[in-house]
């Protein structure tokens, strides 16, 4: 390959003087099509400056340009010095006579003030000045973890240290290309064409393929435990802003989302300082002083109405109890009245529970149906609980209530009542002399 080939960024042809070259990025080179549709890729912006490069220009003698020199140059370095007629055919504008002596004549016979030079003592003294420590710091993303354990895992088996993954994204890619041959010249059109697609579609493939790694790069997935603290530690409106759009964040750089992420917590301290601006100019204030006395006042003015809110809750949950605000009504009526005791509210009792075609509902009797209706069970439930405290009964040959509470975890007040139904039946007893049991 030629050393000074190079291609589009964009579109990716090879690129044949004039043509483009910006001067902010770093080699970033744009063919005339591009350039003219003013496309943008990677650090690239449409609104960088630029250089046009060509090689029509005399470089050293008025006969050859420099795009006949790097040429010639070139073709050298392929077929080797002295093949003079295979280097005179590729270059099309000069014999081969021309050629050779070129060559001769310039970077032969006459190299001084051509060809760099090289110095073949080098001072003590410039290479301690020139050397200088390198500072080692171990790379925390570089983390390695073992093959089978969970943070290999949770990469995706990445090893960083080589950046690949243990097994590729589109692994077997390159099966596709086994059985194309190389483009030749009595290839027919649709052949080569084939080709050429299978080899665009290949690219595309690895290009997807290193998008993978970039991304687990760039987006600070190797260390998560660094991204977490540096998330911890960001505001909690930065926060959430950044998990209320984190679905963008694959389409853009880490840079251009955090920009992005940035204008919009700017964009809303902006909305809220207009509507505050807003508030004041609607009460009449224009000026900065205004302003802070406006704002002492609206708190001031805020904990009172909490306070008064509060006592109003007070009161209505006292105007609830009305058996209380008769009481206290007939205390101050009535001075000389002996003092009564305040009796407490009884709850209002649940109702029955209706469990007409509840499953095996028939297993039960009328008392035992009563009981389920009453208790609020369901009658599987209840055999459950039945055949537990029986089988416990009949381990101990006797069984007390604490005992039945710890055996089944339901309210205290059920458990009681079923504990005393089983009683009453003589199903179960207290005390081991008191009946048999089941």
């Amino acid at each position: 390959m030629p050393l000074n080939e190079r291609w589009c960024g964009k579109c990716s042809n090879l690129l044949e003087e004039p043509y483009i070259l910006c001067s902010q990025c770093n080699n970033a080179c744009i063919c005339l099509q591009c350039f003219a549709r003013g496309v943008e890729f990677g650090t690239h912006c449409s609104d960088h400056s630029y250089e046009i490069v060509r090689n029509n220009f005399t470089l050293f003698t008025t006969h050859w340009t420099a795009g006949e020199e790097t040429k010639l140059l070139q073709l050298i370095n392929e077929f080797g010095c002295g093949n003079w007629t295979e280097i005179a055919k590729q270059i099309r504008t000069k014999n081969k006579d021309e050629c050779e002596s070129h060559y001769n004549s310039v970077y032969i016979n006459n190299p001084q003030g051509i060809l760099p030079v090289f110095k073949n003592e080098l001072q003590d003294s410039k290479i301690n000045e020139s050397v200088k420590l390198i500072t080692y710091e171990a790379n925390e993303d570089l983390c390695r973890y073992t093959i089978d354990s969970p943070q290999s895992y949770d990469l995706a088996g990445y090893i960083s240290p080589r950046a690949e993954f243990e097994i590729e994204y589109d692994n077997f890619a390159e099966s596709m290309l086994q059985d194309v041959a190389e483009p030749e010249e009595n290839d027919a059109d649709i052949s080569r064409e084939y080709k050429y697609a299978m080899l665009s579609i290949y690219n595309f493939r690895l290009q997807q393929r290193q998008l993978r790694k970039r991304f687990v790069k760039e987006y600070g997935l190797l260390n998560i435990k660094k991204q977490q603290v540096i998330d911890r530690r960001a505001d909690r409106t930065i926060r959430n802003l950044r998990e209320q759009f984190v679905t963008f964040a694959r389409f853009l750089s880490p840079e251009d989302y955090e920009k992005r992420i940035q204008l919009i917590l700017f964009e809303s301290q902006l909305l809220q300082r207009i509507n505050k601006l807003k508030e004041y100019r609607i009460n009449g204030i224009t000026s900065i002083r205004g302003c802070n006395i406006y704002e002492q006042l609206k708190r001031k003015r805020e904990d009172e109405r909490m306070r008064h809110h509060h006592l109003e809750d007070t009161l209505s949950a006292l105007k609830n109890f009305s058996y209380y605000q008769r009481y206290i009504h007939r205390q101050f009526t009535a001075g000389n009245e002996p003092y009564k005791p305040i009796v407490p509210m009884r709850r209002k009792p649940a109702p029955r529970l209706d469990i007409s075609g509840a499953p095996e509902l028939e297993k039960l009797d009328d008392d035992e149906k009563e009981l389920c209706s009453q208790l609020r069970l369901l009658p599987k439930a209840y055999i459950e609980y039945r055949d537990i405290l029986l089988a416990e009964h009949q381990k101990q040959g006797s069984l007390k209530l604490a005992q039945a509470r710890v055996l089944i975890r339901i309210d205290v007040n059920k458990t009681r009542k079923l504990y005393d139904f089983l009683c009453e039946k003589s199903l179960i007893s207290a005390n081991p002399l008191d009946g048999n049991g089941v």
